[in-house]
């Protein structure tokens, strides 16, 4: 017979944030991996939740982040307010949509 371990096994838990609302989201343009800075409603979506955030006491070990423009001001601003470092890893950039980024509807 074996010994079962005696405590739990470790449990990670995972927040998927995603970005506030870029210039290429208000203009309705396919983004992709094409570079669109945070708009002025994005930068206050990003300060509300880090500021929801700590009011509840929420607490992180790290923030990792894409590198592109949209998700990296997000990052900034949550990581500023919760005094995290980030990390910029190209794996959680958006996928490349070829051709359609940066073109609206109408282009594409």
């Amino acid at each position: 017979m074996t010994d079962l371990p005696t405590s739990p096994p470790d449990i990670y838990q995972i927040t998927l944030l995603r970005h506030g609302q870029s210039a290429g989201n208000a203009g309705g343009i396919y983004q992709g991996q094409a570079e669109f800075d945070l708009t002025e409603t994005g930068r206050q979506q990003a300060q509300a939740l880090a500021g929801r955030w700590l009011l509840e006491g929420r607490s992180f070990d790290r923030l990792i982040s894409s590198p592109l423009a949209r998700a990296r001001q997000t990052a900034e601003i949550v990581a500023s307010a919760l005094r995290l470092p980030i990390e910029y890893d190209d794996l959680w950039m958006e996928r490349h949509n070829g051709i359609l980024a940066g073109l609206n509807q109408h282009e594409a």
